[in-house]
């Protein structure tokens, strides 16, 4: 007696529990890859601040005109007076000194890359008389330690210095990954950090304390992936001295 035949195709049973199958699966590789993309950028990011932007800025200093050592000022980011903001050149008055204490790292002046690797600009601060164009600056006492950008810890301990008023001469930061408070390298503003951010809020806010601290991006009582470096005064010194810039 012929025994019936099975239909040689899936059940709409077995179709499904083989697409969950598929699901898990692909959902497995997808987020080790995810991982890895994400600290893959990370490093990246580290290593162009750590090694380009702080070789750029240091060059642009040791470069300058006989008889003056500055830094670079921003590039505005909002409404400037008389210059355009977000085009990547630094923005100076009549006078030579910085439109701006904070703004834009300026790209296009240092000869650099538009932008980090999640397609942001880098965020740039500088220590009031360590830009100015006029003059110049000795880093010789008083002026060895900068005394207008502060750089601190999670907990509120200055990194640079030995008080609360001691700064760094220069700050440079990527707003990482969740890109708050950051500008496009198209020129267009990201959303302000949340609430409980507090920290990436302390480093979107344009004025002259910022806050370096180990990345926490999954969450915590606060995100941070804010990646921030700065310049001392004897970091400066060294490489203007090292250059036959300074005595």
């Amino acid at each position: 007696m012929n025994r019936p035949c099975r239909d040689a195709g899936f059940s709409l049973i077995e179709l499904a529990i083989v697409l969950v199958i598929i699901a898990f699966l692909v959902s497995g590789a997808i987020l080790p890859l995810t991982s890895t993309i994400d600290r893959a950028r990370i490093k990246a990011a580290r290593f162009e601040l750590d090694e380009t932007v702080r070789r750029a800025l240091l060059g642009y200093a040791a470069s300058r005109p006989p008889g003056t050592v500055y830094l670079p000022c921003p590039d505005c980011r909002g409404a400037c007076a008389d210059q355009t903001s977000s085009d990547g050149i630094e923005d100076r008055d009549a006078g030579g000194d910085c439109t701006v204490g904070t703004g834009n790292l300026p790209w296009v002046t240092l000869g650099l890359g538009a932008a980090d690797p999640w397609g942001s600009r880098y965020g740039y601060a500088i220590t009031p008389g360590f830009a100015g164009s006029a003059s110049g600056f000795t880093l010789t006492a008083p002026d060895l330690q900068g005394t207008g950008v502060v750089v601190r810890d999670g907990t509120g301990n200055s990194l640079i210095g030995t008080s609360g008023t001691a700064g760094a001469v220069a700050v440079v930061w990527s707003a990482g990954k969740n890109r708050f408070g950051a500008v496009s390298e198209h020129g267009i503003a990201q959303p302000a950090p949340p609430v409980v951010n507090a920290h990436e809020a302390e480093n979107a806010d344009q004025d002259a304390l910022f806050i370096s601290r180990p990345l926490d991006l999954h969450g915590g009582v606060e995100q941070f992936d804010d990646i921030v470096i700065w310049l001392s005064g004897l970091e400066v010194r060294g490489f203007m001295v090292q250059a036959g810039r300074l005595p």
